[in-house]
């Protein structure tokens, strides 16, 4: 299914990033990318097990190493929202980027985020509101079922989740770099 879904578009971006980084200081945060290819990076996910994945949460994992990529694909719209969190969603999102920000990412490094518009509330508001705080974002959205163009933020923040077309009709691209 993945050529019927955000998938489509996602791979291939998280692709570009990831061969410009040696596998060995890259840190993938929600285990995707294994499913479409070997992954010899490392890979942070909650709840999904595997070799070499390791389950623990975002906001609680110290490790000395520190990455020149970290990349998230369709994860963050997840974190305080399909998980028992206390907290909102919004709090739990600002935590975990700034885990990736100041304990995770090496000096110089990049955090590279796509998340689906529309899923989760809370997210679409900090996209709204610029509160995320990333250096560059981009934005793409569906137009017909396998057709998806560039698109502004008001434009996609305007599209819903599994409305007209399965699963995202819009997802935002975010860097943000570790000066």
């Amino acid at each position: 299914m993945t050529w019927a879904t955000e998938r489509c578009i996602e791979i291939p971006i998280a692709k570009s990033y990831l061969d410009r980084h040696a596998a060995n200081r890259v840190l993938e945060v929600g285990n995707v990318l294994s499913h479409y290819f070997p992954a010899t990076h490392d890979i942070l996910d909650k709840y999904e097990r595997g070799p070499g994945i390791i389950n623990e949460d975002i906001i609680g994992f110290a490790t000395p190493k520190r990455y020149d990529l970290i990349l998230s694909i369709s994860t963050f719209e997840h974190i305080g929202f399909d998980d028992e969190a206390a907290e909102p969603s919004r709090q739990k999102i600002k935590s975990a980027l700034s885990t990736c920000l100041k304990q995770l990412l090496a000096p110089g490094g990049k955090l590279v985020l796509t998340v689906p518009l529309g899923y989760n509330p809370e997210l679409d508001e900090l996209v709204r509101s610029g509160e995320l705080n990333s250096t560059h974002e981009f934005y793409l959205r569906r137009v017909q079922r396998l057709d998806w163009v560039t698109s502004t933020k008001a434009e996609a923040l305007k599209c819903r989740f599994r409305t007209p077309f399965p699963y995202a009709n819009a997802i935002m691209v975010a860097e943000f770099l570790n000066a």
